[in-house]
């Protein structure tokens, strides 16, 4: 059963979603979304959108940094995936592809090495055909490029 949500007023909801945003990283989308629930109007969003940016605390470029870094290095998600998630946000491209190029190449790549290692060890699979496309099929899961899957991975 779903009971209607109750609606603030702007100034509980001013300090709601600072509370939100101080929590953790958020982005405009996710903040927008937020401020809906809470019953405001399109002008009172706006308003609020910028007094957090205007107090820091919504920073679209902190956001996609800490983003990027949290889903590669912790998640072990490929690029693909990443900035799938992140266009699904609203985040804009630019701010996206300035954050994935700060992912070295190396350490991408033995990133990409060390999950096929842990694969292999994980399948049980006699068939090394069929064992190598378990591997890339969960690489690509991870969002991991194709031709860097390949050139990773050593029979």
């Amino acid at each position: 059963m779903n009971f209607p949500k109750k609606q603030l007023n702007s100034h509980q909801a001013k300090l709601k979603i600072a509370r939100y945003c101080a929590f953790q990283d958020r982005c405009e989308y996710e903040v927008r979304i937020k401020l809906r629930d809470f019953g405001l109007n399109e002008d009172e969003i706006e308003e609020l959108i910028d007094f957090l940016i205007d107090e820091k605390y919504l920073d679209e470029n902190r956001f996609t940094h800490a983003y990027v870094q949290g889903k590669f290095n912790l998640k072990k998600w490929g690029k693909i995936k990443i900035k799938a998630h992140l266009r699904s946000k609203n985040v804009p491209e630019s701010l996206v592809e300035k954050h994935l190029k700060n992912i070295s190449e190396e350490l991408y790549k033995s990133t990409i090495t060390s999950l096929i290692q842990k694969k292999l060890v994980e399948v049980k699979e006699e068939n090394p055909l069929i064992r190598k496309q378990k591997v890339i099929a969960y690489l690509q899961q991870k969002g991991f490029e194709m031709e860097l899957i390949f050139d990773c991975y050593q029979d």
